[in-house]
């Protein structure tokens, strides 16, 4: 090579080694601050959006709670003036507006009249319906600690820290103010007034229940695992998604303590100023990081808090993955390309060869460590997009409300079409009412305490489908709708019989009918009439059935709809149900008057109360805010909108695999049943119908309200693992689950309070004393996921026009359990690399030796390359035993890669052989393959990584 070709070579490279430097250099400038701006976007985004969302909703609690002011206010100023006397407080109390769910007043001592020490007349919702009540009767409210009495008095006008309303039976917020004497003239002087006016003559009062604010923070958009609360200015939780934390008037300051958090008292310390902000909060029991938002509710000191959990920003998508590989790429460029400027490889000797061989290696290497670990960091596989993750009790409260609301929607009115005005119904009933595990709450019956007085008669509440009035008698216009049901059902048959005589009549009439279809029917030939009398009858064969399934059809189905309701079923094939009763306790009965048997729909109590057998409350109380009622009180298993729900647990102790795709589990498994329910028939049992498990009874135990049947599960369930990004991959292992009656619409419900904490890092559902060999436990949960089934399984009632679907399948959500598993990297990386890593280094020796000398004997060369083959082959055999999977996965490729080598090695020795040496920009023989072997090696194995991991 001459001087010129040399000197313009060395140029070129010069060139090429600064443009690579100073463009991979702006390259890497240019995506870092891109990505660190997509992920500061993200977190903005998401706190921007949570403070949004906090904010709206203090907003919403602060309007509904400054309802109460003008109200109050109003009612204290007419007894105050004397607009409103005595005798007349009770037809006022009567005008209480819906959006109000208690009014009345409390009177000093003695002041209503001389005989009579307390008096409190309180017209509040109560069991269904609006009541009138005594204060008196449940306890003495001029008792220190009743601050609905001694709060106006002492500060006037106010709001009140969250109370516990015995009358009501409910957590209420309330405001009271003070009402005076009416002013007296004196000595015939309008100016002078009686200085006794000034004399508070008692309080006045109205509250909203906390449902109201309930339905407010459950439709809060935090994320899946994000929630919202309330406290009241001293720390009170007025509404938790535990609903146990706001019925025992718990504070945050003693969740602080239990859990001792510092971080949660901090904030309640800002709370209780009155200031807005938020804190890092780290939830001791499940370490999980969060951001928790508050805002103040000017009206009454409260604060609304949004809790926004961290682990669901997803910095890991797979945009920010993507530029962090391409990051990582351009940095090595700059590096490598930098280093060979400093050391000026375009003017090269052998130790600067060897220098820079060495250092772009070791870069090289680094890539390749960076991009292993990120996808072995990268998100873990996790339930399908079309899955709904259980993570807490909130998210369960969630899902069962879409998946309560779902069946009943309703179509939207097409064009020209009236539109149906329905009030706002309340979100399902709270998760403290469905007793989803653990001990069922007391049954209660509900009491109605009555004024001593002649008051009018309660109105009934609006939107409720049974009410008890003082008469002791029950509305039931289900019953109606069910009549008319039934008589709908009758004359459809009707019409059918007469169909099918109007259509007997023409095909056996000699006459043409001036119809299209007549005059195609009508015999013209005999052979058209032999046609016709098949026709005929067939359509009698099979019109027949038909009528008598569809009769059969609305007996059943009017039967089955009393059932559900628990309403007396009309008369249906000679047959009448009989009605339910139960014992309703009036006033009169708690003070010994004898008890009143009356009928009543059981699963249909009232305003969010328990029913008498623990399946449902009522349907909501006042529409206007949405703010009463819901669907009211749930026994352990709730019948909604077709959907009965079971609580079902499940407890892995073995788990292990079975091959590459199956898993071998040991397991127990229970139920639990409320007697005397619609559920109570439910045949226990569940089955995993993705595999071979037999199901053994294990344990059942009842009590007085309870039933609870457990089994041990035991066999192998089929799975679908993918072994592509091996071992840097993860498993999801899924237990499908059916109930044993999966036509009747049962929905298996997680019973939450039968594991201590459900959060997935918990491992939930897992005995800790399950290990799987070269694997981790990493998550276990619970989740839902609707399947499409291309068959009704044998449930479809069969006429002659085709087949009526009658399977529920398909639209209700089955329950799996999850275990989600990832592979411990060191040890399978080592048992991986380390026949590769061997193999490898041998090569480079070889190619090492034949660069110092001549190969003057090939055999010697091939002795030692030759068998390194047959120890490949070996050693890719032996990896894909471990791994039996079909396809060509990962690390396959680098013992390609090997045999490519050995290929190229062989090569090498009789170019070598031939004394022929080997074409090189820089020094004769071997020396070019010896210094690009190890940066060659890792830049295909970087290569291969971004092509499967990128």
């Amino acid at each position: 090579m001459s001087l010129v070709q040399n000197f313009n070579l060395k140029k070129s490279v010069f060139w090429f080694l600064i443009v690579a430097c100073i463009g991979s250099a702006i390259a890497l400038v240019t995506i870092f601050y891109q990505y660190t701006s997509l992920q500061h976007s993200i977190i903005d985004n998401a706190q921007k959006k949570a403070i949004e969302q906090t904010q709206q909703a203090a907003k919403e609690i602060n309007d509904f709670l400054l309802l109460l002011p003008p109200i109050v206010q109003s009612l204290a100023d007419d007894l105050s003036s004397g607009k409103v006397p005595k005798e007349k407080i009770l037809e006022r109390l009567q005008e209480k507006a819906e959006d109000v769910t208690g009014i009345g007043v409390a009177f000093v001592p003695y002041q209503y009249n001389k005989d009579t020490k307390l008096y409190a007349p309180y017209y509040v919702e109560k069991e269904g319906k609006e009541q009138l009540v005594q204060l008196e009767k449940f306890y003495d409210y001029t008792q220190q600690d009743i601050i609905r009495y001694n709060d106006p008095l002492k500060k006037g006008p106010t709001f009140l820290e969250p109370i516990k309303d015995k009358a009501g039976d409910n957590i209420v917020a309330e405001y009271g103010a003070p009402f005076f004497l009416p002013p007296i003239l004196t000595n015939g002087d309008p100016g002078i007034k009686n200085e006794d006016n000034k004399k508070p003559l008692g309080v006045a009062f109205a509250n909203h229940s906390t449902e109201h604010i309930n339905n407010v923070i459950q439709g809060l958009s935090l994320g899946d695992t994000g929630y919202g609360f309330v406290i009241s200015k001293k720390g009170i939780y007025v509404a938790h998604p535990i609903k146990e934390y706001a019925q025992n008037l718990k504070t945050i300051y003693q969740t602080a303590k239990e859990t001792h958090n510092v971080q949660l008292e901090n904030m309640a310390k800002e709370v209780e100023k009155g200031k807005s902000g938020y804190i890092d909060y780290t939830d001791e029991t499940t370490g999980e990081k969060a951001w928790m938002f508050f805002e103040p509710i000017p009206s009454n000191g409260w604060s609304m808090i949004g809790v926004f959990i961290k682990d669901e920003l997803n910095l890991n998508t797979i945009e920010m993955r993507h530029q962090r590989i391409q990051i990582m790429l351009f940095l090595l460029i700059f590096l490598i390309t930098t280093f060979f400027l400093l050391l000026r490889i375009y003017d090269p000797n052998e130790d600067r060869l060897w220098y820079c061989s060495i250092f772009a290696t070791l870069c090289i290497l680094g890539g390749i460590i960076f991009m292993w670990h990120t996808a072995y960091t990268a998100t873990a596989a996790t339930a399908t997009e079309d899955s709904v993750i259980i993570r807490d009790r909130t998210s369960l409260v969630r899902f069962l409300e879409t998946a309560s609301q779902e069946p009943g929607t309703k179509p939207e009115a097409k064009d020209g079409e009236p539109k149906t005005e329905t009030k706002p119904q309340a979100p399902a009933a709270p998760m403290e009412h469905m007793h989803m595990g653990g001990e069922p709450k007391a049954e209660t019956k509900p009491q109605a305490t009555e004024h001593t007085h002649d008051a009018p008669a309660a109105a009934p509440a609006e939107g409720h489908h049974h009410h008890i009035d003082t008469s002791g008698q029950i509305s039931m216009p289900a019953q109606a709708d069910l009549n008319n049901t039934n008589t709908n059902l009758s004359s459809l048959i009707e019409q059918m019989r007469d169909t099918a005589k109007n259509l007997t009549a023409q095909l056996t009439s000699d006459q043409t009918v001036d119809t299209s279809i007549a005059q195609n029917i009508a015999p013209s030939t005999p052979e058209d009439a032999e046609i016709s009398k098949a026709l005929l009858t067939t359509v009698q064969d099979h019109l027949t059935p038909l009528i008598k399934e569809m009769a059969n059809t609305s007996a059943l189905l009017t039967q089955t709809i009393a059932q559900e309701l628990n309403e007396p079923a009309v008369q249906v094939s000679g047959q009448e149900s009989k009605q339910p009763t139960v014992q309703v306790a009036t006033a009169e009965h708690a003070h010994g008057a004898p008890e009143i048997s009356q009928p009543v729909a059981a699963e249909h109590g009232g305003h969010g109360e328990h029913a008498s057998n623990g399946e449902h409350g009522g349907h909501g109380g006042h529409g206007g805010h949405g703010g009463h009622g819901g669907h009211g009180g749930h026994g352990a298993q709730h019948h909604h909108e077709g959907h009965m729900h079971i609580p079902t647990g499940l407890y892995v102790h073995h788990f292990e695999f079975k091959g590459p795709n199956a898993i071998a589990i040991i397991a127990h498994a229970w139920q639990r049943f409320a007697k005397n329910s619609p559920q109570s028939k439910i045949k226990p049992g569940i089955n995993f119908p993705m595999g071979d498990v037999k199901i053994n009874p294990a344990y059942e135990f009842e009590d007085e309200i309870w039933k609870v049947t457990g089994w041990v599960a035991q066999g192998t369930v089929d799975q679908e693992f993918k072994y592509d990004t091996y071992p840097f991959d993860t498993k999801l292992a899924q237990l499908q689950m059916w109930p044993n009656d999966f036509d009747k619409e049962v929905l298996l419900v997680v019973d939450l309070d039968a594991y201590k904490v459900i959060n997935p890092t918990a491992l939930p559902g897992i005995d800790p004393a399950v290990k799987l060999d070269a694997w981790r436990v990493e998550q276990s949960f619970f989740s839902y996921k609707k399947n499409k089934y291309l068959t009704n399984f044998g449930f479809y009632l069969a006429g002659p026009f085709g087949t009526i679907d009658k399977s529920t399948k398909s639209k209700t959500p089955e329950l799996y359990f999850n275990i989600v598993l990832r592979r411990h990297i060191f040890s399978s990386l080592l048992l991986s690399l380390f026949p590769i890593i061997t193999i490898l280094l041998i090569l480079f020796i070889q190619i090492f030796n034949m660069a110092k000398e001549v190969v003057t004997d090939v055999s010697k060369i091939l002795a030692g390359v030759i068998p390194l083959f047959f120890t490949v082959i070996a050693a890719h055999t032996q990896f894909k035993n471990a791994v039996p999977v079909q396809q060509i996965i990962f690390f396959e490729y680098f013992y390609f890669l090997l045999y490519f080598l050995i290929v190229v090695v062989i090569i090498l020795t009789f170019v070598n052989y031939w004394n022929k040496g080997l074409p090189s920009f820089f020094y004769e023989r071997l020396f070019l393959p010896v210094i690009c072997y190890w940066p060659f090696v890792t830049t295909v194995i970087l290569t291969l990584t971004f092509i499967y991991f990128y």
